[in-house]
């Protein structure tokens, strides 16, 4: 008794076949040609199908579908296998048949070898896809292309937020025209972080000058003072960070090093006073002439009124800081969170 393989296509004409109102099922037609004793079979035969992953080994996927008396005709036969959805994921798949005599109840004898399934059955596949089974992890890098997709056939409610960075769009691809009028507003534009640099010259107060900026002493009471008009595109809520950039001395000996800003504020007409929220950094001095950034953040309530007024101190050594020697502040900077 042999088994001859006929045809795999009939499963596609069942699914075209399909009324669009109902969903579709798992099952596909097979049709195949048995042979007994060299002759074409007629009568009723049982069958036993299984879908495995390899021709010769492997592993079976979907289960087994046996069939009890189905009609053969001058060798022709024909049934609807049914192994779910599961198993045609894009693999290459084959096909064990088992068969009997539908009179007999002994063992079924397996047709070898296992038939390999063309592409039809993969029309499952296609026709079965669920909502969100395809993500990007299905879909390689630059697959699709503009070529691919319909005019307006991505929409707002295609695009998940933030899902469409700068990194997806290529230079010079957005312009005014893919713009509509009002669509960009203050909340679609990020804000920006401005930084406004001094040097020691422009920084006041009582520190003695060098060539280099001004020198704060170990024992503390140098002092100076940065006044900034408070910047017209301040965002007025985002903290206020402040880098004084210093050198050590190039004398011998090594330590740590406070440096602290007392942020007072002032409107026109204002008499001097002090506001809260003293703040301070410490850095260690390991080596002769080393250069140092202390960086401390002010916050917004500390800077409320029309000009910053930064006083800039270092603490004594008397306060536990171990470096001996002067400290030259070099230039500062003041970074702020800018609305655009």
């Amino acid at each position: 008794m042999k088994i001859r393989f006929i045809f795999q296509f009939l499963m596609l004409c069942t699914l075209a076949g399909a009324s669009l109102a109902a969903p579709l099922g798992t099952g596909f037609t097979y049709q195949g040609e048995l042979q007994d004793g060299g002759i074409p079979a007629d009568g009723n035969y049982d069958f036993e199908f299984e879908l495995f992953d390899d021709s010769a080994a492997g592993t079976m996927l979907g289960g087994k579908v046996s069939l009890e008396n189905v009609p053969v005709v001058n060798g022709v036969f024909s049934v609807e296998l049914d192994f779910g959805a599961g198993p045609f994921a894009g693999d290459q798949l084959w096909l064990e048949i088992s068969v009997r005599d539908g009179a007999s109840i002994g063992g079924f004898t397996g047709l070898l070898p296992r038939q390999k399934l063309t592409a039809a059955p993969y029309a499952l596949h296609a026709e079965m896809v669920a909502m969100d089974a395809i993500t990007s992890s299905e879909i390689a890098n630059n697959t699709i292309m503009a070529a691919d997709i319909g005019a307006d056939a991505v929409g707002l409610s295609e695009l998940a937020a933030n899902s469409v960075d700068s990194a997806e769009i290529i230079s010079g691809a957005v312009g005014s025209s893919e713009i509509a009028d009002g669509s960009v507003g203050d909340a679609d534009i990020a804000d920006v972080e401005r930084t406004l640099l001094f040097d020691a010259a422009a920084i006041g107060g009582s520190a003695n000058s060098s060539l280099q900026g001004l020198v704060f002493g170990p024992t503390g009471g140098d002092s100076g003072n940065l006044v900034i008009q408070r910047p017209a595109d301040w965002d007025g809520s985002s903290a206020i960070r402040v880098e004084l950039f210093t050198q050590g001395d190039f004398g011998a000996g090594t330590g740590t090093a406070q440096m602290f800003i007392r942020p007072r504020d002032y409107n026109d007409g204002d008499t001097f006073a002090d506001t809260s929220g003293v703040v301070s950094d410490t850095r260690s001095y390991t080596t002769t002439g080393q250069y140092r950034v202390f960086t401390v953040s002010l916050t917004a309530a500390s800077l409320p009124k029309d000009w910053w007024y930064l006083v800039i101190q270092r603490n004594p050594n008397t306060s536990g800081f171990t470096y001996p020697n002067d400290i030259t502040l070099l230039s500062a900077a003041v970074s702020y969170t800018a609305v655009r």
